[in-house]
């Protein structure tokens, strides 16, 4: 399944979808997606933690999380500390 996008000249650009869904949801980009979620968590400190979550139907995507417990739980409610990061920013510690 394809997808065309014209650009100025009159340039056609013919998408494989199926193709960036195998890409996106490959090995190699599981583990890179997971390891990212895992230096965040470092870089929050304790209490934080990467979190494998599953391929994504509609978009075929891969995908972890960071998420709090015990004392993080307080922590993060009150300094935000993952929202410095944003969705996938390396904005702090690095």
């Amino acid at each position: 399944m394809g997808s065309a996008s014209r650009l100025p000249g009159g340039v056609i650009i013919e998408w494989n979808i199926d193709g960036f869904k195998q890409i996106r949801t490959s090995d190699a980009a599981l583990s890179a997606v997971r390891s990212l979620a895992a230096d965040v968590a470092a870089r929050c400190g304790d209490g934080y933690e990467a979190q494998p979550a599953a391929v994504t139907g509609g978009r075929g995507r891969a995908r972890a999380a960071v998420i709090t417990t015990g004392k993080a739980i307080n922590y993060e409610k009150k300094h935000h500390t993952l929202a410095g990061f944003g969705s996938g920013s390396r904005k702090k510690g690095g």
